[in-house]
């Protein structure tokens, strides 16, 4: 399949601040329907009125009470301003913010191992009946580490390194760690079928599926 490829650096939240959604404006990029006035690298930015404070992780941490790009200041609105969910990994080198350009409150990420939608379906219950989300993005990766582990695996590396704890034993073997094989589209379109099936996504609901290559910081789309 013939695919067009996004370069991250025109994925930053400029464009999709006055885009009916961050998807529609990677979609109409991809087919080159996006005026090159819009290409987010001619334009200047704006100064940051963040705030900062201290995280977790001991570096400056952008504190929620302000918008980095939109220079609005205040608390921001609990339901995501794109309606918008973004299922994706947990791994760290995956910014959904700056590869899709959104900001704080315009979407839910919902992260987790391999970004795999059934293990988000709870999350994504209560992102459309309670917070009106009405569209969804699989966002899966390169190098994602759930293309070579398996359940049988894990379980294993579990036990041998507690062997004599029998209840770590029991509860590991009832955890399915819903690995894919190594056609990572085929984890997408899965992925995108089985949400498009669930009686629990409401009807409606636009679905769309894409992966991120982690050497070449291209996103393409698969469905």
């Amino acid at each position: 399949m013939l695919r067009r490829y996004v370069h991250l650096r025109h994925l930053i939240a400029g464009p999709f601040l006055s885009s009916p959604s961050p998807i529609v404006y990677l979609q109409r990029w991809c087919s080159g329907s996006v005026d090159s006035g819009l290409d987010p690298s001619r334009r200047q930015n704006k100064q940051s009125t963040s705030k900062f404070e201290t995280s977790p992780s001991g570096n400056p941490n952008k504190s929620t009470m302000a918008y980095s790009d939109t220079g609005k200041e205040g608390p921001i609105a609990l339901p995501p301003t794109k309606r918008l969910a973004i299922v994706t990994c947990m791994d760290a080198r995956i910014n959904p913010f700056s590869q899709l350009g959104i900001d704080l409150g315009e979407a839910h990420i919902i992260r987790n191992a391999g970004g795999v939608a059934r293990d988000a379906l709870r999350s994504l219950i209560i992102s459309q009946r309670l917070l009106g989300t009405r569209e969804i993005a699989v966002y899966h990766h390169t190098g994602c580490g759930l293309v070579t582990m398996t359940t049988p695996g894990l379980q294993k590396l579990v036990k041998d390194a507690e062997p004599t704890n029998a209840e770590a034993g029991k509860q590991i073997d009832g955890i399915d760690f819903l690995e894919y094989g190594p056609d990572l589209e085929k984890s997408v379109r899965d992925d995108v079928q089985f949400l498009q099936d669930s009686p629990l996504i409401l009807k409606g609901t636009k679905i769309t599926g894409w992966i991120w290559d982690v050497e070449t910081e291209k996103a393409s789309q698969v469905v």
